[in-house]
């Protein structure tokens, strides 16, 4: 690397041609440089640089318009200068990597012979290296291309010479930072430059014969120089000094020149320099300079020199004067970006922290990690909103998500593209600056989405527009004079989605594959269109009331959620369907009076899966059978709950009318067919029982059977036939104590407290797992102490609390009781999940908890009696569904 650096210096060298203590014919610019000795090759930091050093404009980073003005030693001599450099903010590729500018120069006098004027243009451009050049990257190369214009007024002009002459040169510029090597102190730079490379030469034409000549008017020559920069600033109690520069040139002269800023607003300049060639005494220089920042700019600066050569008078009139119009130092680097289809269905999800639509990558090319903001410009649909605070390390790739916040109109928005600028906004030295780049969106309208995060569909399920919310108000406004009561176990939930299926299907709504944008499998995420269920619901042409499976699956599970009914949506490859909530715990599972395999045990609940997409002519259970069977083949893409991922998509409210009236024509009979189909079930599945026991078996086996028929049919309001199986039972085997446990329950369970409290009694004899028997012992007691005498209430709250504390030493000795007793026997949970048997274990440990350490205040836990008491005791042959669930049953 270093190699490579003294190689370049050494070509920039040869360039020059000449040696350094060459005669210098070239004449220099500036109040500031001026005041500072003239050295300023290595500084080349402002508007002066382009005259001195072009490879400086490839560290600045802003616009800049600088004027000078002298009376040079105050003999007449006037020379003015004005400048302008800028990076090339207009071409954004080309930004970091190129800076321009130009200045004039002019140096005119005369007097009643004679009147000269020189002017002098300068065209620049700069080169700052990428980053990644790291042999380099420190190494900035400028180069000028001039154009000279002299010409002189003679009164008598006898010559045949025309004074006026022309021409054009070039200068090159280096300017390298020396600190990137070992050992080298911070803030020192090196400056080369080569002025007028192999001469400049002009034109002259001759007045009488009209023919020209030329001549080397400027000479090349080298110019080398140091600058150092010891620190940024020193504070001494209230006061401050910033920005020393100290520098050191050499051409035929050697310059020094200082500068430095009190409280960031007066410089104090100074400078000396000395001919190598001759015993002239050395010339001094003083400056001040005066910078303010105003509303319009970012910085004004007024500078004033002084200079005292040795031979010649003074010159105390130079004037100088800066205004920067635009600071930007571009040390966050964006270096590409990439946009993703806008879809105005998710307008509520972009800007969330988990969303983002593009990315953006960016690169700190400071040594300092950088405070940043990402923001947006404001336009019809983009809110100007500042994001999450980002902090940029310098050096590495940041590959930063878009998240635009959009305004709610976006959801009204056609099809087509929304533009906007993406702006880094970041903090260096206690200023804000920011670098920007266009973004464009393809938009898709409000009924388009793609599969490829399915849970997006739940943007769609707009639970609380009140269409959705009428249309299911209307449907459940006659639930409760038809669910029959035998239905005991068609609770809320399932009573609800049965009512709002046939709704529907009374409605006329009926399923239809979408040509144009069929529901297929996540593999191409294809563009998929779904109609919210308020455009389906509010469609006035019965003929219309269509939607394929994932406009029916998403308009039903709208009307169950707003019916306060979770629901989950499964995807399957080609189709979609959903699954509701029954609110029946999986503990219960065993208890129905239908098929378990009919319900998907999910978290701590049955579910019911539905297939919608057979609204069209066929029933519920149908429906119910399909969802059951597209759950049990394993095909399963994925299922998430609605109301967990509109938490992530939340769905949008759509405009619509507040008075509209549903006319539901009356369904009773696919109704009444549909509870017809319900009762077959439970028929069917009773059978099953009937129809083993009635087969030959080992006793054992027909025993253990019986007991669990026996089971079915006291949870199921069949207690009369419930008794004759357990009676069954203990007519042949006196001593079995699963019977004479679960026949306790059956007489619990109608209000039977006595012969219950001799069952369970009768059970504890016979048994050796006896830990359920005491929780229903406990239970028991507490619900006798009601009506009782104080005497037999305090005795029967005694036995309460020995029961419970008989089940606490059983449940603490074996944990596996624990499993039995929450309704997960252990061939249940063998080879599931790890998750699962976490949760179980979790639950174990709490009721251990409260086993251990509550029993004694067993009768004042207001959570077990109130659930007892919800709806007091039942009369004969009536099932109290609230108690059998808290009972212990021996399977």
């Amino acid at each position: 690397m270093f190699r490579r650096i003294f190689q370049i210096i050494i070509v920039f060298y040869f360039l020059a041609g000449s040696a350094i203590n060459a005669q210098r014919d070239q004449l220099f610019v500036g109040t500031r440089p001026f005041s500072m000795g003239e050295a300023f090759v290595a500084v080349a930091d402002d508007g002066n640089t382009i005259s001195w050093n072009p490879a400086g404009l490839g560290r600045m980073e802003r616009i800049q318009a600088t004027f000078n003005y002298a009376d040079l030693f105050g003999l007449g001599i006037k020379n003015i200068h004005a400048s302008f450099i800028s990076r090339l903010y207009f071409v954004p590729s080309l930004t970091d990597y190129l800076a321009f500018g130009a200045d004039w120069s002019r140096i005119e006098f005369g007097d009643e012979e004679l009147n000269f004027g020189r002017n002098h243009i300068n065209f620049s451009l700069a080169f700052t290296p990428p980053q990644n050049w790291t042999i380099i990257r420190d190494v900035y190369v400028g180069a000028n291309v001039k154009y000279l214009d002299m010409n002189a007024n003679l009164v008598d002009n006898k010559s045949g010479i025309n004074p006026d002459v022309n021409g054009f040169g070039w200068d090159l510029g280096l300017l390298y930072n020396l600190s990137r090597l070992p050992l080298i102190p911070s803030g020192l730079d090196l400056g080369i430059m080569i002025y007028d490379v192999g001469g400049t030469t002009v034109t002259h034409k001759e007045i009488m014969q009209g023919s020209s000549s030329k001549e080397e008017l400027l000479s090349q020559n080298i110019r080398w120089g140091f600058s150092y920069r010891p620190f940024e600033k020193w504070t001494g109690g209230n006061f401050a000094v910033t920005d020393p520069v100290l520098a050191l040139d050499f051409d035929d002269r050697v310059h020094f020149g200082l500068e430095f800023w009190l409280q960031g607003i007066l410089a104090v300049r100074a400078g000396i320099q000395k001919d190598l060639h001759t015993d002239e005494k050395p010339a001094f220089s003083f400056g001040l300079g005066f910078r303010m920042k105003s509303k319009a700019h970012q910085e004004v600066l007024v500078d004033y020199a002084f200079t005292a050569p040795p031979d010649l008078p003074n010159t105390s009139r130079q004037f100088g004067g800066s205004l920067i119009v635009k600071v930007d130092p571009r040390l966050v680097r964006i270096e590409g970006s990439n946009s993703e289809d806008l879809y105005a269905s998710l307008f509520l999800h972009y800007g969330r922290p988990d969303s983002h639509i593009g990315s953006l990558k960016m690169k700190n090319i400071s040594q300092d990690t950088l405070k940043s903001w990402i923001s947006y410009d404001e336009s019809e649909y983009i809110h100007s909103q500042v994001q999450d605070t980002i902090y940029i390390a310098p050096g590495e790739p940041l590959n930063v998500a878009l998240r635009p916040v959009f305004k709610p109109g976006l959801f009204d928005a056609a099809r087509g593209h929304v533009s906007t600028k993406v702006k880094v906004n970041y903090e260096y030295k206690e200023n804000d600056y920011f670098t920007a780049a266009p973004i464009v969106f393809e938009v898709y309208d409000k009924n388009f989405l793609t599969w490829d995060d399915p849970e997006k569909s739940a943007a769609f399920v707009t639970v609380n527009d009140e269409i959705v919310r009428a249309f299911r108000s209307h449907a459940l406004s006659r639930k409760d004079n038809i669910i029959k009561d035998q239905h005991w176990f068609f609770n809320y939930n399932m009573s609800s989605a049965l009512m709002i299926y046939h709704a529907l299907q009374a409605y006329d709504v009926v399923y239809q594959i979408d040509e144009k944008y069929p529901f297929t499998s996540r593999k191409d995420y294809p563009l998929d269109k779904i109609s919210y269920p308020s455009e389906i619901l509010q469609e006035g042409d019965p003929a219309k009331r269509f939607g394929d499976c994932d406009d029916l699956s998403v308009l039903y599970a709208a009307l169950l959620q707003n019916a306060g009914i979770s629901t989950v949506i499964v995807s399957q490859p080609a189709h979609l369907f959903m699954m509701f909530d029954t609110g029946i715990p999986r503990t219960q599972r065993r208890g129905l009076p239908v098929s378990p395999e009919l319900f998907y045990p999910y978290k701590e609940t049955l579910w019911m899966p539905v297939d919608v997409a057979l609204i069209t002519n066929k029933s519920f259970v149908d429906a119910w059978e399909s969802g059951i069977e597209r759950l049990s083949t394993g095909d399963i893409e994925t299922y998430f709950e609605v109301a967990a991922a509109q938490r992530k998509y939340p769905a949008p409210t759509l405009a619509q009318s507040q008075d509209w009236n549903f006319v539901i024509p009356e369904n009773a009979g696919k109704l009444t067919a549909d509870l017809d189909k319900i009762d077959a079930l439970t028929d069917q599945f009773f059978s099953t029982f009937e129809d083993s026991l009635a087969r030959n078996m080992p006793v054992v086996d027909k025993r253990h059977l019986r007991n669990q028929y026996g089971i079915l049919l006291s949870q199921n309001n069949r207690t009369d036939n419930a008794k004759e199986q357990f009676e069954i039972i203990l007519k042949e085997d006196s001593a079995n104590a699963p019977a004479w446990n679960n026949l306790g329950n059956t007489d619990f369970i109608i209000g039977n407290f006595s012969k219950a409290e001799s069952s369970y009694l009768n059970a504890l004899k016979y048994s050796l797992a006896n830990h359920g028997i005491y929780i229903n012992l406990a239970i028991l007691y507490q619900m006798m102490i009601d009506g009782a005498s104080p005497e037999r209430a305090a005795y029967y709250q005694e036995r309460s609390e020995n029961a419970i504390e008989n089940a606490a030493a059983l449940f603490a000795a074996d944990e596996m009781l624990a499993f039995t007793y929450l309704g997960y026997p252990k061939e249940t949970i063998e080879g599931k999940a790890e998750g699962l048997i976490d949760s179980i274990k979790k639950r174990i440990k709490e009721i251990k908890k409260y086993i251990d350490k509550s029993f004694k205040k067993f009768a004042r836990k207001e959570k077990i009696k109130v659930a007892l008491d919800r709806q007091g005791v039942k009369g004969d042959g009536e099932v109290d569904t609230d108690r059998w669930a808290l009972l212990w049953w021996n399977y």
